[in-house]
């Protein structure tokens, strides 16, 4: 397995991690889970941020760029 994919499969096992606190948190919405929360929450960030900069890296011609910053804006759509 290459880097990239063993990053994306990073990326999805910390997705995976922050679905169940979430889920954690929405049943029983203490200080403690909040903290776990926003752990959880960071920790998949920074690796989708590791992601897209791998990408970004490996990108050649305008066309893979703009679908790129097409896909990252996207992903911000989606956690607003």
């Amino acid at each position: 397995m290459n880097l990239f994919n063993a990053q994306v499969q990073e990326a999805k096992e910390l997705f995976n991690e922050y679905s169940a606190v979430k889920n954690l948190y929405s049943a029983s919405p203490t200080l403690d889970n909040e903290t776990m929360l926003r752990e959880a929450l960071a920790a998949l960030l920074r690796k989708v941020l590791d992601v897209y900069r791998s990408l970004a890296a490996k990108t050649e011609s305008a066309a893979e760029r703009d679908l790129l910053r097409q896909f990252a804006e996207e992903t911000i759509n989606v956690l607003k």
